[in-house]
């Protein structure tokens, strides 16, 4: 534990602990968005994650030569390869830019049928999955930042990210936090 001779030591501690945050939470902002990129691509066309195709749809796309029940999912194109991920310091973001992702997250009614669509909320699958793993990693971001642990005294998450995301992983972030932490306190801010 750490302690402070008075008052005044701590407001320069944590005055010097201000500089190197933005750096550190960019960081883990832009791991966090990529984890969440590479969880939301793994969520299309998982069956027990989506609710099933209807059997009439299964059967469309059976006769066309995809899987039969691969919910948002043909060749990944329209919807999956739509998602993308945006992250500044203190916010991690994936979305599509793509009008159809609203209608599948939230469900709709099938305008040629008359019958309800069931949401297959990818997003919101997305967040549940990808929340320990964000907090976790933010946690030690803001640990390591604020000299309460060491660099060495971080763990290593699981990558969920996917090849195509432009974000660094999540070992990647927290090796480049131990490194800005390191020259940060190594600066004599202890």
């Amino acid at each position: 534990m750490r302690v402070f001779e008075g008052m005044g030591a701590f407001a320069d501690f944590l005055g010097a602990q201000a500089k190197v945050h933005p750096e550190i939470i960019g960081i883990a902002s832009e791991a966090a968005a990529g984890m969440m990129h590479g969880t939301a691509k793994k969520v299309f066309g998982d069956v027990h994650k989506l609710a099933e195709l209807a059997d009439s749809t299964q059967q469309e796309r059976a006769a066309l030569g995809y899987s039969a029940n691969e919910p948002l999912l043909r060749t990944g194109e329209l919807l999956r390869d739509s998602v993308e991920e945006f992250a500044t310091p203190g916010i991690a973001a994936i979305g599509s830019s793509e009008p159809v992702m609203m209608y599948h997250e939230y469900g709709y009614i099938n305008h040629r049928s008359g019958n309800p669509v069931p949401p297959r909320p990818v997003f919101k699958i997305t967040l549940e999955e990808s929340l320990p793993a964000v907090e976790s990693l933010v946690a030690q971001a803001l640990a390591v930042g604020l000299g309460v642990h060491k660099p060495t005294q971080m763990h290593v998450l699981p990558d969920a990210g996917t090849a195509d995301s432009k974000m660094p992983t999540a070992a990647q972030a927290l090796a480049n936090i131990a490194m800005v932490a390191g020259a940060f306190h190594g600066r004599g801010v202890k």
